[in-house]
């Protein structure tokens, strides 16, 4: 296992759980995992930093645990060379600002990377082999520049604007996860500390 993961202190950390042959705990951090290890990004999207308001996409896919569920913009690294997908991979920001178009339809302005999820994979062969043993989801919070009017992904996702209190009223109804519920507020606290909106 890496030595990054080490250093987090423990107050840092703010919720742990399992998939399958998963376990997972989520971090507070501006500092990025070593690169090998990061898989996946996802991006906090706020269209109002005062007023906390964030994009989320509806999954439509064919899981049952997870169709209807709001979720934050994101996905996998792509080779930056879709020709050549042995080639080295995208940085976990383009994969971010990529995922934001594709997904929800909007340009990235500002961003910074504020937690991740570490994973450990007790047996990649039996569960998801895109996960190593290790490895590491990035959560970036993100100012949007201008929106694209769709995403482009096929089929389009549906894609709302949430205030802090649907949100919260959408997380008591099961549509959002708890530990998705607390990226997003993380994520909103850390653009306006960054963007010096508070003290």
């Amino acid at each position: 296992m890496s030595e990054y993961f080490r250093g987090v202190p423990a107050d840092d950390r703010f919720a742990s759980g399992n998939w399958g042959n998963t376990t997972w705990t989520l971090f507070m951090t501006t500092e990025m995992p070593p690169i090998d290890l990061c898989t996946t990004a996802a991006v906090v999207a706020i269209t109002d930093v005062k007023k906390g308001e964030v994009v989320l996409t509806q999954n439509n896919s064919d899981d049952p645990a997870r169709k209807g569920k709001w979720e934050l913009p994101g996905g996998h690294r792509d080779p930056r060379d879709q020709n050549d997908p042995s080639g080295p991979k995208e940085t976990p920001l383009q994969a971010a600002r990529r995922e934001s178009i594709e997904e929800a339809g909007f340009v990235v302005a500002g961003a910074g990377l504020f937690a991740c999820r570490r994973i450990l994979n007790s047996d990649p062969s039996a569960s998801n082999p895109l996960y190593p043993p290790e490895a590491y989801s990035t959560y970036f919070w993100a100012t949007t520049e201008r929106a694209l009017g769709r995403p482009t992904d096929v089929p389009p996702p549906v894609v709302e604007t949430f205030s802090s209190r649907k949100l919260y009223a959408e997380m008591n109804a099961g549509r959002l996860d708890a530990p998705e519920f607390m990226i997003i507020t993380r994520g909103v606290q850390a653009a306006r500390r960054d963007l010096g909106l508070v003290a």
